[in-house]
């Protein structure tokens, strides 16, 4: 079909219409080409039908409940297993396009409508999980009378996809259309023939199967070979330290070893997991605080200690994190002891003030006050960031040899830093932000302090 026939239709109409250029990666005949530009010009009719919808997923299957059963012998049999999940629903069919009535004998080419989708079939619900079985028993040969269904459900069957819905198929798949223009009997009259074509619309696609559910996971075996419950776990316990000079309440943890070959030890046929637990044993343990430092432990009062009695039969200890102690272990019959040698309040490292920024140039020193008069206890570092104007001038740690010390008063001699004298002038509005790294022993801690001044004579 030519582009002229177009061209005098839509000028007939008062339309413009405008070709999008189209990228074509090979050669295209003269046919093809025509047939492109035909299809590009096509107009829908009627309407196409809506997409069936996804069916829902399948519930997941209930999980087996646990349990706990003291053996005597005596044939017993326990179901523990997890439910199955649920199919999963179909989808629904997609709708039939809305086929309307075909226009005739238009100038464009037309597209019937297509039928919807088919809707997706749901999922189908997880399988529960198995029970977990806790078994106390005095003779291993007690388990060979316990029969176990401990699996897991299976997993549920998915909905089916549906059919899509029927397009629309056209009721003329081609017409001519003839045009004249000129007076008739005339040299100048002339008329063009063009053909226009319908396409059938598409019928929907089929929707997808769902998927189906996960299996659950069988359930687990416990075994404890005693005739009493087994008492929990009292592992844990938070004293103060003067509580801890005392001894901490005894402490007791279970253990455990893990194993394989659960099924093997029950009746045949039993399903469960094939790893299981077995009891080992029973550990008890106590803490105790014993107090050497010179600072005296009313200085820590407020302070506590967590401790936990581990798998290895030692006690663990973590002290609040404003008490610095340093000491050593010993382990006696029945108790870990921490024997505390150094110590000192965090707190007290970090009460430093800077109390004075004076002079200028070379002469720049500032003054930094121990409040807490604690610095013959401990190591201090000094880093330095100087700004002026907002902006950074120097950075980074003082040296010790412009440092020094009188009682509580640290002085910085700043102006003997490597930092341009124009920036050190009377009148400059300068920043100094301090930190101080102060350090006991292997504990540490910062301080930054950060003084605004404007430098003076």
């Amino acid at each position: 079909m030519g582009l002229s026939g177009w061209s005098a239709f839509g000028l007939a109409l008062g339309i413009v219409t405008v070709v999008p250029e189209v990228a074509i990666a090979s050669p295209v005949s003269p046919d093809e080409l025509c047939f492109l530009q035909a299809r590009s010009y096509s107009r829908d009719f009627g309407r196409s039908g809506r997409q069936g919808s996804t069916g829902s997923q399948g519930e997941t299957g209930r999980d087996g409940r646990d349990r706990e059963v003291f053996l005597d012998g005596s044939p017993m049999r326990i179901d523990l297993s997890g439910q199955d999940g649920a199919t999963g629903e179909d989808g629904d069919e997609g709708y039939h396009a809305d086929c309307g009535s075909q226009p005739r004998d238009i100038k464009y080419d037309l597209q019937a409508p297509d039928g919807g989708d088919g809707g997706d079939g749901g999922d189908g619900g997880d399988g529960g999980d198995g029970g977990n079985l806790t078994v106390y028993y005095t003779d291993p040969m007690q388990l060979q009378n316990l029969f176990l269904d401990a699996s897991g459900g299976e997993g549920g069957e998915p909905g089916q996809g549906a059919e899509g819905g029927e397009g629309c198929r056209c009721r003329r798949p081609s017409w001519e259309i003839t045009t004249c223009s000129g007076e008739p009997d005339t040299p100048e009259y002339k008329c063009e023939t063009e053909r226009f074509y319908c396409d059938d619309g598409r019928d929907g696609r089929s929707g997808r199967r769902g998927d189906t559910g996960e299996a659950g996971q069988p359930g687990r075996l416990v075994l404890i070979q005693r005739a009493e419950p087994l008492p929990p776990n009292n592992a844990r316990t938070t004293l103060s330290l003067l509580e801890a000079q005392n001894g901490s309440p005894t402490l007791y943890l279970n253990r455990w070893r893990s194993q394989n070959g659960a099924a093997t030890l029950l009746a045949p046929g039993s399903i469960v997991a094939d790893n299981y637990r077995e009891f080992r044993d029973r550990i008890s343990g106590n803490f105790k605080l014993t107090w050497q430092a010179d600072n005296p432990i009313q200085d820590f009062a407020q302070e506590t200690v967590s401790v936990r009695l581990t798998e290895n039969h030692t006690v663990e200890a973590n002290f609040s994190e404003n008490a610095w102690l340093n000491g050593s272990w010993s382990q006696q019959e029945g108790y870990s002891e921490y024997i505390v040698t150094d110590a000192f309040v965090k707190d007290e490292a970090l009460r430093l003030l800077p109390s004075s920024l004076s002079g200028n140039q070379n002469n720049l020193t500032l003054e930094i006050l121990d409040v807490a008069a604690k610095s013959d206890e401990l190591t201090t570092q000094f880093l330095i960031a100087y700004r002026v104007s907002n902006r950074l001038r120097y950075e980074g740690a003082i040296p010790a040899e412009l440092i020094s010390r009188e009682g509580n008063i640290f002085r910085i001699d700043i102006g003997k830093l490597p930092i341009d004298p124009e920036y050190l002038e009377v009148g400059t509005r300068a920043e100094v932000e301090i930190t101080a790294i102060r350090a006991f022993n292997n504990h540490q801690a910062q301080q930054v302090m950060t003084l605004r001044r404007t430098l003076r004579e």
